[in-house]
């Protein structure tokens, strides 16, 4: 994912951080740390940090069977309320799904879109992939 979004994103102003990038949450204390996270323009860390980042454009999580429900139900809210966020990108590579969450004009108003097939394109700005690409050279689970 990382590889795919930086060669998106290439000469366009954006900074794509793995995970050792982290993300400062909005309310309370402390942050995430998302398996991707792509800044627009220069990345801008709290104060004494070089690694959590305060201005996320786009975060994507990739499900592992232990996290899937946690980064849907409890990080995806909490990620909403970041204000400079446009976007989050779920990316379950056991079913080969995608689903992007994006911001709209209307305050607190996000709409979900979902990817199912290999053909489906997913899109959020100039970042747009097939999900055969991303998907692509796999291991197969089952070996």
């Amino acid at each position: 994912m990382i590889s795919l979004l930086t060669a998106v994103s290439k000469g366009s102003g954006y900074y794509v951080a793995g995970s050792n990038a982290a993300v400062q949450k909005t309310t309370g204390k402390g942050y995430y740390n998302p398996d991707v996270t792509v800044v627009k323009g220069q990345p801008a860390f709290v104060s004494g940090s070089n690694a959590i980042i305060t201005n996320p454009y786009l975060v994507v999580e990739i499900f592992s069977e232990s996290t899937a429900a946690y980064d849907l139900y409890y990080k995806l809210p909490k990620y909403e309320q970041i204000d400079l966020l446009q976007g989050v990108t779920f990316v379950d590579r056991f079913d080969q799904s995608v689903m992007i969450a994006e911001r709209t004009d209307k305050p607190n108003a996000w709409l979900h879109t979902y990817h199912y097939n290999l053909t489906d394109v997913a899109k959020l700005d100039l970042f747009t992939f097939l999900l055969s690409d991303l998907f692509a050279d796999l291991p197969n689970e089952s070996q």
